[in-house]
């Protein structure tokens, strides 16, 4: 949080939690029910530069969520 670019610590938005899943489609599955309820929808879950499909969202309770689903380089 920058509190000089109006940014003010809140119940919620004081961490976020990252999930990197196995598979595209349980990322699309979580992505979308996190989002039920949200106020606030930072868009859908989209290819990176850096290879991960990726999106973060705010859920209805105020939590800040990253997903992440990258292919194994194994």
């Amino acid at each position: 949080m920058i509190s000089s670019m109006g940014h003010k610590v809140e119940l919620g938005n004081n961490v976020t939690i990252s999930l990197d899943l196995d598979t595209a489609e349980e990322a699309e599955r979580i992505y979308s029910q996190l989002l039920e309820g949200s106020e606030e929808n930072s868009g859908p879950l989209a290819q990176m530069p850096w290879g991960a499909l990726w999106g973060s969202c705010k859920d209805r309770y105020g939590v800040r969520w990253m997903i992440s689903y990258a292919e194994s380089a194994l």
